[in-house]
């Protein structure tokens, strides 16, 4: 009885990662805004200057279930360190996610630090449909996920060209007030009101999604060519 107790328990801490990573879906269907950055644009053909790479990056999540999205940004200049550790009472979470683009398209794998795979799921250019391959992950939303990449990583002008109606997106350069060291700020709009926030600091991002009360610090481990990763 007591070996069956540990598996569960084992299996709950790898579950829960996961779904902090697929918050929109799953913690926030109260809220009316909580999916709205997938309306932001369709799914866009990778960039040709992002072809061909791996990426191996660590997720560390906050979700605050206690606080409504107006009151989850205190301050669009903050570090990207800061946006993860200065707001007390978020719950927090690592794992894994490996990322591989082509000009076919993308596919991602999550999986936890001891390597256990948690969700697979990939998106071939042109299309809008995507394919999931669930393993241990019941509530892995890749539709989000593959959005949340894409605004992360595309560039604004290809982003700018294909946003929905009532989205607008701007991007500036700030100093950072401890540093001094300029860091670049994203900010996504639906009606004027910002969605989402988008900081760049060195090899640190960090993703706000403000609607939804979850935050993302990314930290990228590799950076990789693909066909030199499968010689």
């Amino acid at each position: 009885m007591l070996m069956n107790l540990n598996k569960w328990v084992k299996l709950l801490f790898i579950l829960l990662p996961l779904s902090l990573l697929t918050a929109c879906s799953v913690f926030t269907l109260g809220s009316g805004n909580a999916n709205v950055s997938t309306q932001l644009m369709p799914l866009l053909p990778v960039p040709a200057d992002l072809q061909n790479r791996v990426w191996l990056e660590k997720f560390t999540f906050s979700f605050d279930n206690t606080s409504s999205a107006s009151n989850s940004i205190s301050d669009n200049q903050g570090t990207a360190n800061d946006s993860t550790e200065k707001v007390s009472g978020y719950a927090k979470q690592s794992m894994l996610l490996q990322t591989e683009l082509t000009e076919q398209g993308i596919s991602i794998a999550a999986m936890s630090f001891d390597g256990i795979p948690l969700a697979q799921a990939s998106w071939q250019s042109g299309s809008q449909s995507i394919k999931s391959e669930l393993t241990v992950a019941k509530n892995f939303d890749a539709k989000q996920v593959l959005h949340d990449l894409q605004a992360v990583n595309w560039p604004i002008e290809l982003i700018t060209s294909a946003l929905a109606t009532n989205f607008s997106v701007d991007e500036q350069s700030v100093a950072d007030p401890k540093t001094g060291i300029k860091i670049k700020i994203r900010h996504f709009y639906h009606q004027g009101e910002v969605i989402i926030i988008i900081r760049y600091q060195q090899q640190d991002i960090s993703f706000e999604q403000v609607s939804a009360g979850y935050r993302l610090l990314i930290t990228r481990l590799t950076d990789n060519d693909l066909n030199a990763a499968l010689k």
